[in-house]
């Protein structure tokens, strides 16, 4: 009887198998891979952060851009909201601490066809006050700053573009008055023209060889205006019925025109590309050529939320003319990161999406050459903490790398896995054998696994936030019984959630902390003695100090301060 059961059994099996495999040959048939209606649903796809080593300086309110192959971040403010005079570059695998001419918080930047990199204004005190007139120039060739010029109007916030013939006109401000102002190699820049609705961060886009626009959806004093005009460098202000409905998406950060460019200059064809919104909180994004404004038909519409939260788009859109994409950067509350792309001429949409980032900064991420994303310091909750950290989000590949499933592939894979569900039930019911248990033992392992998994990234989280708010490696004498005392968990765990998550034991674990903080002070305090540095950083002693520093940089300390050419007496 056992016998003809089991025969019955596996020959049912077999047909319920045999019926799901034609089901999935006909539908593979006559749906092809990636199809999409003009109805579809934007596809997700989880990628990988990568976390690069912290940058040197904590920072927000600074600048990001790519140069030489480089990713570099000038100025902005650091912890206390106190404007730094600090710029790095990211090569060989760290990041190398340069000191600008003037500190730029939340200045203006522009990358040149001399292969130059102007940078400009920025807050004149502490706490986001004032304006300044200064300007610099960044040679990435020899990585060193000159100082030179003076702007025309004070300013904070602004935007610039070159034209074709060389000059470059600057607009924007914060509380501050606007205008349009041009440098062409002079010290002093020129006035152009007077702007009676001002902007801050704003857009300025080019629409002839000769001429531009700026435009942007927040005023001097950040607030939105009653009335959308877009201001020419020549010609009259104008309006545009779009704007009626939809407003650009206002980030506090620097729109650099030139990654949004999709157009061919070659030709005269000044196309770029923007995010919007509306008052329902639905996005879309808008096309200007030359001046004219229309509305990009997606495949899919911008999703504004997942199954996390809504997303909070924080950059405008970030182009990839090499691959033909964009990307736009956002968060949501759980903080993971999503990065729209857009797949042009197409205008097919994928959303990236990472686990939760909890202990980064939110600034506007930089292309690299490859054609990944670099984002580099920035802020969260507060101005008074910017943070140091650095990731890479890898959306390089080709767009034929990415497939997109649709609703049939959905409904075909749920089918399949109904179908041998009910043949393996039918088969572990009647031969109640081994394999059934395995299963549930492997699922109850797998169940464990994750719940033990979690705490454990939940922990270094709280670990990390100590290290950063509260500083406890800056005592010599600290212990792991420290740190499970302040968290009120067991030794044990702390010790095992660094090991998991850092591979290291505590004492690395927290010297590296402390050699950041030591390199923090050797910049910003050169004519410190390195017996003070040691102390203050946290090391019972000076020989310990010199060891650990040896180790974590490959250099002395007297070697790393020559190599960043700062003077120490």
């Amino acid at each position: 009887m056992s016998s003809v059961c089991t025969t019955f059994v596996s020959e049912m099996t077999k047909k319920i198998l045999h019926i799901a495999l034609t089901c999935f040959l006909f539908i593979l048939a006559a749906t092809p891979i990636g199809a999409t209606s003009e109805h579809s649903v934007c596809p997700m796809v989880k990628i990988e952060a990568v976390r690069l080593p912290d940058l040197n300086v904590a920072r927000g309110g600074h600048s990001t851009f790519c140069a030489n192959g480089e990713v570099v971040v000038v100025g902005g403010h650091t912890t206390g909201f106190i404007p730094t005079a600090t710029a790095e570059y990211f090569k060989d695998g760290k990041w190398h601490l340069m000191k600008t001419v003037y500190a730029h918080d939340q200045g203006f930047f522009l990358p040149l066809r001399s292969g130059k990199v102007m940078i400009g204004g920025g807050h004149e005190q502490h706490l986001g006050i004032g304006q300044i007139f200064a300007t610099e120039f960044y040679d990435p060739k020899t990585h060193t700053f000159t100082g030179w010029g003076c702007l025309d109007k004070k300013r904070c916030m602004a935007g610039a573009a070159e034209l074709d013939d060389g000059k470059v006109y600057i607009t924007g401000n914060w509380y501050n008055d606007d205008s349009w102002e041009r440098y062409d190699g002079a010290v002093n820049n020129t006035p152009v023209k007077e702007i009676r609705s001002g902007r801050s961060y704003p857009y300025v886009f080019r629409t002839a060889k000769d001429n531009a626009i700026v435009l942007g959806n927040a005023d001097i004093h950040g607030n939105v205006p009653d009335t959308f005009l877009i201001t020419p460098l020549k010609g009259e202000p104008f309006t545009d019925p779009l704007f009626d409905t939809w407003r650009p998406l206002h980030a506090h950060q620097q729109h650099l025109s030139a990654d949004n460019f999709i157009g061919n200059e070659a030709k005269g064809i000044y196309t770029y590309l923007m995010l919007v919104e509306n008052k329902a909180g639905q996005y879309a994004i808008i096309k200007t050529e030359n001046g004219k404004f229309s509305i990009l038909p997606t495949k899919q519409p911008i999703p504004s939320k997942s199954k996390w939260g809504r997303i909070h788009y924080f950059t405008s859109v970030i182009t990839d003319r090499n691959r033909n994409r964009g990307y736009v950067v956002g968060c949501d509350d759980s903080h993971r990161l999503y990065i729209l792309c857009v797949t042009l001429p197409q205008a097919a949409l994928t959303l990236y999406y990472t686990d939760p980032l909890p202990n980064i900064g939110l600034s506007t991420p930089v292309l690299t050459p490859c054609g990944n994303l670099i984002m580099a310091g920035g802020t969260r909750e507060s101005n008074f903490s910017p943070y140091a950290s650095a990731v890479l989000l890898p959306v390089g590949g080709e767009p034929e790398d990415i497939i997109s499933i649709s609703p049939w592939w959905w409904l075909l894979l749920g089918t399949l896995s109904m179908l041998f569900a009910i043949g393996s039930f039918l088969v572990y019911k009647r031969m109640r054998n081994k394999k059934k248990n395995n299963h549930i033992n492997q699922k109850n392992e797998n169940t464990d696994r994750a719940q033990k998994s979690t705490p454990s990234k939940t922990l270094i989280q709280r670990i990390e936030t100590l290290m950063e708010e509260k500083r406890p490696y800056l005592r010599s004498d600290l212990k792991v019984a420290d740190i499970a005392d302040m968290l009120g968990v067991g030794s044990r765990a702390v010790t095992d959630a660094i090991k998991r998550n850092y591979n290291l034991s505590f004492s690395p674990f927290i010297n590296g902390y402390r050699i950041t903080y030591a390199q923090q002070l050797l910049y910003s305090q050169p004519n410190m003695k390195l017996t003070a540095i040691s102390m203050k950083s946290g090391f019972a002693n000076e020989t310990s100090f010199f060891r650990t520093f040896k180790t974590h940089t490959g250099m002395t300390p007297r070697e790393w301060i020559l190599h960043q050419n700062i003077r120490k007496d």
